[in-house]
């Protein structure tokens, strides 16, 4: 888990967990803009201030006394390596894995790091139709192609964050049990 911080009605960071975020501003972000509506949110995958490595921001606004006024953000930032531990450890079968992509198709968590917050399933040849049914919110199976191996895989939205999770195998470990059926 990364830095908490508490963030003013003007964007600008007045408590913090890392003594570099004090008087940083957030006053353009989208998932600050969100939480000072009134609403939680979880903001884009991001990469740190440092450049090294990412996260993802999670806010929920902050009311005063009369439970009404928004006073301001209260924001913790999840570490990418957090998420990438826990998809790291889903596996189905031998071979299979999972991944995570955020609203705009970017890899968020997959086994391959190097993906991580650099490859977007929209653009990815062989990839571009699961990427957009992950984009999309849809739910479902499909195969693809990535880096000349075929693929099953099934996927969901997650909802609260609107990303989507994938599971996937490769097609021939998936039809493995028929073709051991059929020897």
């Amino acid at each position: 888990i990364g830095g908490v911080v508490v963030i003013d009605r003007k964007g600008i960071v007045v408590v913090a967990s890392q003594s570099d975020d004090p008087g940083r501003s957030f006053a353009s972000q989208d998932f600050f803009k969100t939480a000072l509506s009134g609403k939680f949110t979880i903001g884009r995958a991001r990469m740190n201030f440092s450049g090294q490595g990412g996260n993802v921001p999670i806010a929920a606004p902050i009311y005063g006394q009369d439970g009404k006024t928004i006073e301001g953000v209260f924001m913790e930032q999840i570490d990418i390596d957090f998420i990438q531990n826990l998809i790291a450890h889903a596996k189905m079968g031998t071979n299979g894995y999972a991944f995570l992509v955020n609203k705009s198709g970017l890899i968020v968590a997959d086994k391959d790091t190097k993906a991580i917050m650099k490859l977007n399933v929209l653009k990815a040849a062989g990839m571009k139709g699961i990427g957009e049914a992950m984009v999309a919110g849809r739910n479902g199976s499909t195969s693809f192609v990535k880096n000349g191996t075929r693929y099953v895989a099934g996927f969901a939205p997650v909802a609260t964050t609107g990303w989507s999770v994938g599971f996937v195998l490769p097609e021939v470990d998936y039809l493995a049990p028929v073709n051991d059926f059929r020897d």
